[in-house]
């Protein structure tokens, strides 16, 4: 007779994410943390959490456009730590724009747990909401492709000039365009350069390294000065 595994069991809690940006004071600071919690405690209440289940976590505005704590819940998230991750709207879950939403949205999906973002309706498990992520997605796509178009186009302008990066920039690069079109856009998406070299390759089986991948983004990037940072 075999044993009988024992398996832990699914998690019941819910996350409520409240970020403060910093542009706002002290005081509204306060004031709108206390909103936000007050907003997704009763969205997470009407999806079937009770008081109980909720945990709130806080994040506070930074210098940078990083957000640990949200970093360290995805992870706990991930790991089936929480059920549920609940937020008031996008601006809120990111710092980096739509495509990085959609990106937890996925990342939601493919780990078990459910992301629900208040002001646009978005929920990973019901079929409206899905919906409403994929138009999100799609519209996130084609900001990116937007966005590198209107790279290519600049810098092609520039060389007509008879600009060149590494004289004007300080930064020499042998990558055509269309190859580095979807290396800048990642990193407008907010990948690092480490991490974009990753990526690379995975998909070209070739050495890539970070300082590559900052070469290129300077030569070819709207905005050169912001690309040196």
């Amino acid at each position: 007779m075999t044993k009988r595994q024992s398996r832990k069991p699914a998690p019941t809690t819910a996350a409520l994410y409240v970020r403060v940006s910093a542009v706002e004071s002290q005081s509204e600071s306060e004031l709108s943390l206390e909103q936000q919690e007050r907003q997704l405690r009763a969205l997470a209440v009407a999806a079937g959490y009770a008081e109980e289940e909720l945990v709130v976590v806080r994040e506070r505005h930074t210098a940078s456009k990083t957000q640990p704590a949200l970093e360290e819940l995805l992870a706990v998230l991930d790991r089936g730590g929480h059920a549920a991750l609940f937020v008031d709207k996008t601006d809120r879950l990111t710092r980096t724009g739509m495509v990085d939403a959609v990106r937890i949205a996925e990342r939601a999906e493919g780990n078990g747990w459910r992301l629900v973002i208040g002001n646009v309706g978005a929920d990973t498990t019901t079929a409206a909401g899905r919906i409403v992520l994929a138009v999100l997605a799609e519209i996130a796509r084609e900001e990116s492709k937007i966005k590198s178009a209107r790279m290519v186009a600049y810098h092609s302008a520039r060389r007509a000039r008879g600009e060149i990066a590494g004289v004007h920039y300080g930064a020499r690069s042998t990558t055509a365009a269309e190859e580095a079109q979807p290396i800048v856009a990642a990193w407008i998406e907010g990948k690092s350069y480490a991490a974009i070299a990753r990526d690379l390759e995975a998909q070209q089986g070739r050495p890539w390294h970070a300082t590559q991948v900052r070469r290129i983004v300077r030569a070819h990037s709207v905005t050169p000065l912001a690309a040196a940072a």
